[in-house]
């Protein structure tokens, strides 16, 4: 992020201007008189002002975090392509060397990420309210063709067709996969890959990313901060790789056979479970449907009554806050070793061992939410200790035990994560746990957004087991207020 001290000053330009590379960016000297009267902003996590009214760049300090292609067209001067306010832009500068310096610039702009890197897109047409190819086309597209990235286009065509692509995929001709879509297309992927023989070499092969093109963008606001396609692009390619955690999910088939599937983001049971898959019929309120179904149950008090064991891993909410903060000199837990993709947990025909504890209360329970991501929306920080390679899951919890007026001031605070504070909730970190639901009527069982069979489940955090991106200052939490 650029600190508060480099104030930029932006003003239109035209032609070649005198440059300098920086420690941190390019220095433009005596740019021309400004055109319009300036705008004071620039990409970062903090959302930009508005935008120039022409696609031209403006400024006097270029970062290296937005110069995605640097070229030399004649001895000394060279062509930048920058992602500036949203939209690419290009701004030709001389700079006093005898060498060419496009690939120091390079080297500076990507640091260890992949200059020209091979990029798979897989785009879900339907996503976004039908608006995902048109996004991808118009604000995600130019932004790899000025870093001049190796892309290869696939849109889906039917349910199930990106988990066909992932596992039937060469991986040795991709960096990235980039999910143009909501949350349903990185589930795909991953179980793609994992159902590969190959699966560890492939994870750790590709990096498995998401560019905000459908209606639920959970991923994208976790690990690049924004939701605008243009910069979570730019988010990508300067991405760092981290080795993040993957959730094993089991449950029996009809014939009593364990079936497992991974879960990148999240599972829910209750009532946000559905509002969220009951709804899906209501697709065109967007957010809308899932706020009122979610008041609904709020207001109507409604239970969905389980058996619930869980293998803890820290069940002490102070704890948790004060490991969270990028001060602290220990974890709240032991971070398990990196996954052989082996599952531990014990069978679902078998009892849970002895060192699970089961949790009490449960027959008032009204949301169960499980996470590896502090973003499950916009301005919603449902997981606020959330880590995506901590070795464990957050787990809230919460009851009829609080009441409506209770529940409705603590998801009040969910854009601060400040609703984990209320002494009825449940909120802990956990290796494994197993979910018996004993719900009647219609009731669903959500696995990142998408509809699982409402029978028992047992899910256990799996270290290390994919490969994603992550913004090199890490996940965005950073509107969580931590109090001790």
């Amino acid at each position: 992020m650029r600190a508060s001290s480099d104030t930029l000053l932006y003003q239109e330009q035209h032609g070649v201007v005198q440059a300098s590379l920086g420690d941190h960016g390019i220095d433009l000297h005596s740019p021309p008189q400004p055109q319009e009267p300036p705008t004071q902003s620039w990409w970062s996590f903090c959302t930009p002002k508005s935008a120039p009214s022409a696609p031209t760049f403006t400024g006097r300090f270029i970062p290296y975090h937005d110069i995605v292609w640097c070229e030399r067209i004649e001895s000394g001067v060279y062509t930048l392509r920058i992602v500036f306010e949203h939209r690419v832009v290009a701004q030709a500068v001389a700079m006093d060397a005898d060498d060419d310096l496009s690939e120091k610039v390079l080297q500076m702009a990507y640091g260890e990420s992949i200059i020209k890197p091979r990029v798979l897109v897989v785009v879900n047409p339907h996503g976004g309210k039908g608006h995902a190819s048109h996004i991808y086309h118009k604000q995600v597209l130019p932004v790899l063709r000025a870093a001049h990235a190796q892309v290869t286009f696939i849109e889906t065509k039917h349910a199930e067709h990106a988990t066909e692509i992932a596992k039937d995929l060469e991986i040795a001709n991709y960096d990235y996969i980039a999910c143009c879509s909501g949350d349903g297309i990185p589930h795909e992927i991953v179980n793609g890959l994992y159902l590969r023989p190959d699966r560890k070499q492939a994870f750790d092969q590709i990096a498995i990313t998401q560019l905000p093109c459908g209606s639920g963008n959970a991923m994208t606001w976790s690990t690049h901060a924004t939701s605008d396609p243009v910069d979570a692009t730019l988010s990508m390619l300067k991405s760092t790789r981290v080795k993040a955690d993957a959730m094993a999910v089991t449950q029996l088939d009809l014939s009593g056979n364990p079936v497992t599937k991974l879960s990148f983001l999240t599972q829910t049971y209750g009532i946000i479970a559905d509002a969220d898959i009951g709804t899906e019929h209501l697709r065109w309120m967007g957010a809308l449907r899932f706020d009122i179904a979610t008041a609904k149950g709020i207001l109507a008090r409604a239970t969905y009554p389980c058996d619930l064991y869980v293998d803890y891993a820290c069940n002490d909410k102070r704890e948790l806050v004060r490991a969270s903060a990028p001060s602290a000199s220990a974890p709240s837990h032991p971070k398990p070793e990196a996954t052989d993709y082996t599952l531990r947990g014990p069978p679902l025909d078998k009892p849970v061992p002895s060192s699970w504890s089961k949790v009490a209360g449960t027959d008032k329970l009204n949301v169960l939410y499980a996470g590896k991501y502090p973003y499950i929306s916009k301005d919603v920080l449902f997981f606020p200790t959330a880590q995506p390679d901590d070795g464990t899951i957050d787990l809230l919890l919460t009851s009829t035990e609080i009441s409506v007026m209770d529940m409705n001031g603590m998801f009040s605070k969910v854009h601060t994560g400040e609703h984990i504070y209320h002494e009825k909730m449940g909120y802990s970190k956990v290796y494994s746990y197993r979910l018996v639901p004993r719900v009647h009527g219609t009731h669903y069982l959500s696995v990142d957004g998408e509809s699982f069979p409402l029978e028992t489940l047992q899910v256990e955090v799996l270290p290390q087991a994919v490969t994603v991106l992550v913004h090199p200052e890490g996940v965005n939490n950073a509107k969580f207020i931590r109090k001790t």
